[in-house]
C-alpha cells in the first residue's frame, strides 16, 4: 500500500482504472437510518446509525435551544459542516497526494451563515447565505497549493451536491 499524506494511492489508481472499464463501478448508494427520540425527557433528541466498510458508529444531534433542543450535542447543520469539510479537505490531501505533494499539515476550517427564520415560516429568503472552506496546508517542500485547491473546489462531492441542482424527495414510509 503507497501511502502518501495517509493516502492509499493504490486505491485510488485502482478506482480510476475501474471506472475507465465500467463507469457505472464508482456509482454507491450512501444511508442513513436516524431517529427522533419522541419519547425521550433527555439529550440527545436524535441518533443516526452510520455503518461503512469496516464498521459503524452511532452520531448524536440535538437541535440548538432556539429551535426547541437543548444545545448539549452538535446541532444538525453543525454535522452537516463537520461532513463538508471531511469531504472537502479529504478531496484536497488526495488530490495533493496523486500531485506528489506531501504535506505538512492540512486542515480546514468551514463557516457559513444561516438564515433561520424560513426554519420558523417567517420569511421565503435563501436559509444559507454561503459555505467557505479555509484550508491550512503547507508542502513540504513549500510548493504553492492553489492548482490542488482549484482542482479539490472543482471535484468534491459535497461541493457539487452544494453548487448545482440535485432531486430531493421525501416521502412518508408505510
Amino acid at each position: 500500500m503507497a501511502l502518501v499524506n495517509n493516502v492509499d494511492l493504490e486505491a485510488l489508481r485502482r478506482a480510476r482504472e475501474e471506472a475507465k472499464e465500467n463507469p457505472r463501478a464508482l456509482l454507491k448508494r450512501l444511508s442513513i437510518s436516524g431517529e427522533w427520540r419522541v419519547q425521550a425527557q433527555e439529550p440527545p433528541q436524535f441518533l443516526a446509525s452510520l455503518t461503512y466498510e469496516k464498521g459503524s458508529s452511532t452520531i448524536e444531534a440535538e437541535s440548538p435551544a432556539f429551535l426547541g433542543g437543548r444545545g448539549t450535542h452538535p446541532g444538525p447543520l453543525q454535522l452537516c459542516l463537520a461532513g463538508l469539510a471531511s469531504c472537502f479537505l479529504s478531496t484536497f490531501v488526495g488530490t495533493c497526494s496523486e500531485m506528489g505533494i506531501r504535506l505538512r499539515r492540512a486542515r480546514v476550517h468551514v463557516s457559513c451563515e444561516i438564515d433561520f427564520r424560513p426554519v420558523l415560516g417567517l420569511e421565503d429568503a435563501p436559509i444559507n447565505r454561503g459555505v467557505e472552506f479555509v484550508v491550512e496546508a503547507e508542502a513540504e517542500d513549500g510548493r504553492d497549493l492553489s492548482e490542488a485547491l482549484r482542482l479539490a473546489k472543482e471535484r468534491c462531492p459535497a461541493v457539487y451536491s452544494l453548487s448545482k441542482p440535485i432531486a430531493v424527495s421525501a416521502s412518508l414510509a408505510r
